[in-house]
C-alpha cells in the first residue's frame, strides 16, 4: 500500500495525522493536524494546542506521525512522567516530548494552504 493510501486510509477511518509541531524549551506548544471532517465530507486542518490534542488523544482519538524515513504511521501516544503530560511516539523513560522530526507549523500550514489553492 502506498504512503498516500496509508494516510487516506487513516483519516476515513476517524484517525487524525500530526504533520507539524512548534517547540518552545519546555517542549511541544502546538502541532498542525490533518483530519477527516465527517459535515464536510472532506479532508480538514486545525493547529491545535498540546493541551488540546492530549484531551483528544485520552478520549480514546487517534493520532498519528509520519514516519519520515519509513513513510509508515506512527502512533502517537500521552505519557506522565513526574506529574506531566508528554506527547511520544515512543515509550522509553524520558520526561519530554517526542513526535519525531516534523516541519514548523507555519512552514506546513503554507504548503498545504499553496496546494488547496
Amino acid at each position: 500500500m502506498s504512503m498516500l493510501s496509508t494516510v487516506k486510509t487513516a483519516l476515513n477511518s476517524g484517525s487524525v495525522i500530526i504533520v507539524a509541531a512548534d517547540k518552545s524549551a519546555s517542549g511541544i506548544v502546538k502541532v498542525l493536524a490533518i483530519y477527516m471532517d465527517k459535515d464536510k465530507k472532506c479532508y480538514s486542518k486545525e493547529v491545535v494546542s498540546k493541551e488540546k490534542t492530549i484531551k483528544y488523544i485520552e478520549g480514546k482519538i487517534d493520532f498519528f506521525t509520519i514516519d519520515s524515513e519509513t513513510e509508515e504511521l506512527t502512533p502517537v501516544s500521552v505519557v506522565s512522567r513526574h506529574r506531566e503530560k508528554y506527547l511520544r511516539t515512543d515509550a522509553d523513560e524520558e520526561s519530554e516530548d517526542n513526535l519525531g522530526e516534523l516541519p514548523s507549523v507555519l512552514l506546513m500550514e503554507t504548503i498545504i494552504d499553496l496546494h488547496i489553492q
